[in-house]
């Protein structure tokens, strides 16, 4: 058989082919060197804590004590605490006036959260004055999950549930 042709040289620019690259030498595995352990001198100091205003006894058998107490508290979520912790002692006996609880929150998303708080407790207990609160709320998606507290939360009957749940739709 025949030698296969030569492959001719491409004319004008040389081609430039890399160096061949020597292959780097293998170093012997490192040696864990032993470390001292840290000396404790003392304790680190413990960082002050967080200012929490302490939540008093809650006496809601006054009628709007627990509103006033509400509106002088600083803080929104030291206010959800003193809102809850008169909820769950006295479960809304002679809470007061239901519009003044509400007014201690700002109108959005901190209102709709104390509207379904005193839902789950059912207060006001009448379904009318609940839905006259719910309806206050600012946005449609407040509404629907003030409506929802009562669906979940409420002995209804079957005919009140269908009623609330078209009005949750709309």
């Amino acid at each position: 058989e025949p030698a296969p042709a030569p492959v001719p040289e491409p004319r004008g620019k040389p081609v430039h082919r890399p160096p061949e690259r020597a292959q780097p030498k293998r170093l012997p595995p490192p040696v864990p060197v032993p470390v001292p352990p840290r000396r404790r001198s003392s304790p680190p100091a413990a960082k002050p804590a967080a200012r929490v205003a302490p939540v008093p006894a809650v006496s809601i058998a006054t009628g709007g004590g627990l509103a006033d107490r509400l509106h002088r508290t600083e803080g929104l979520m030291a206010r959800f605490r003193l809102l809850r912790g008169g909820l769950e002692r006295n479960g809304g006996s002679r809470l007061g006036d239901v519009a003044q609880l509400l007014d201690a929150f700002p109108a959005g998303w901190a209102r709709r959260r104390a509207l379904a708080a005193l839902l789950r407790h059912h207060i006001p207990s009448n379904l009318e004055h609940a839905l006259a609160f719910i309806e206050e709320q600012e946005s449609s998606a407040a509404r629907r999950w003030c409506l929802g507290t009562l669906l979940d939360h409420w002995e209804l009957s079957s005919e009140q549930q269908d009623q609330l749940r078209q009005r949750r739709r709309a």
